[in-house]
């Protein structure tokens, strides 16, 4: 009788890095949304550094970075903007444009309180979350001149041009919310129920 050799073969070796790993659907589309969020906050920092630093109106520009970062909260809800705030409001900080250190826990705060007064008080739509987002901006700008104030980076007679960067930011949210909404729906239902 003869014998049968039995020989160990190897699997052919992958050389693609999403073969090997086992991610899920959901799992990929959530890093694509975080992907995405991040591309969304880098061309805002551009576009407030390089092209909207030359606006003034009486002696204020406008902060797409914090209000795009609460607007995304505030679609978020409460649970799942937490850590994405503080992230956030982290890299905003050393990215160099920040009034102050002060605006890695001042962000994080006026979004979270804003996707909780959303997700308390109202329906999901599209007034509700624009009327809670400009309600934590201009608690955001608020702030921000209560802080220079404290620290003696302002004078009380600026007042007024906290609260015009308030209602110019408050400009760019008929473009930046279609923009978060997409992004948001990005994986939200695979199957119906």
């Amino acid at each position: 009788m003869a014998k049968r050799k039995y020989e160990f073969r190897p699997d052919k070796p992958n050389t693609d890095l999403f073969s090997r790993l086992y991610l899920t659907k959901t799992q990929r589309l959530t890093i694509l949304r975080w992907i995405l969020y991040a591309a969304l906050l880098l061309v805002l920092s551009v576009i407030q550094d390089v092209v909207l630093c030359k606006v003034n109106v009486l002696g204020a520009s406008t902060d797409l970075v914090p209000c795009a970062i609460i607007l995304i909260c505030v679609q978020m809800g409460a649970d799942r903007s937490c850590i994405f705030s503080l992230i956030a409001a982290t890299l905003y900080q050393f990215s160099g444009m920040s009034p102050g250190y002060y605006v890695i826990a001042l962000i994080p705060l006026c979004g979270v309180l804003a996707a909780v007064l959303h997700q308390s008080f109202f329906r999901k739509s599209l007034s509700s979350t624009l009327l809670c987002s400009c309600a934590a901006v201009v608690l955001y700008e608020a702030c921000v001149l209560g802080f220079g104030l404290l620290f003696r980076n302002t004078i009380a007679a600026r007042s007024l041009s906290f609260f015009i960067t308030a209602l110019l930011s408050l400009l760019s949210y008929p473009v930046l919310y279609p923009l978060t909404n997409a992004i948001e729906k990005i994986g939200e239902k695979l199957w119906k129920d």
